[in-house]
């Protein structure tokens, strides 16, 4: 089956558009999209003290580590769930970046039809043991058995 994702689907936009849109934070000192990224990279599983040097070598100046848990606990108390439904295709992808030098992969799922998020998580590796228990949570927002999209595999 060959389905084509209709979009180019990038989370940590959609991520900055809902901050936006629900104004979760008094001050931007540091600005939304930086926030947006750094809160990206922690819903993926990377610590706050990994993010927090990460941000510092990317934009220049580096928050606190708890300025990032702080985030976090922002946008956890607006509430993100995804109620479990039936899916038709769900495209899964990973990508490689690096942290501090160190390689770090990280897979997402979207349900093609509506461009919803299912799941994101970082890793230090790209192994099955990394991706069985990826799928396993996307599959907890399906009550059906979707197909799987990915690029270049079955």
């Amino acid at each position: 089956m060959h389905v084509r994702v209709p979009f180019h689907f990038n989370p940590v936009r959609e991520l900055e558009g809902m901050i936006r849109a629900l104004g979760i934070f008094k001050r931007n000192k540091i600005p939304i999209e930086e926030k947006a990224h750094a809160l990206y990279l922690y819903m993926a599983g990377l610590s706050s003290w990994e993010i927090a040097d990460a941000m510092g070598d990317r934009y220049g100046r580096k928050p606190s580590h708890s300025s990032v848990l702080n985030w976090a606990r922002a946008l956890g108390s607006v509430g993100w769930t995804i109620p479990p439904r039936g899916r038709r295709p769900i495209a899964v992808d990973e990508a490689a970046g690096k942290v501090n030098g160190r390689e770090v992969y990280v897979w997402a799922a979207i349900d093609v039809d509506t461009g919803e998020l299912l799941a994101i998580k970082a890793t230090w590796s790209r192994s099955s043991l990394d991706a069985l228990p990826f799928l396993g949570r996307v599959l907890g927002a399906c009550t059906n058995k979707p197909v799987f999209v990915v690029e270049g595999g079955p």
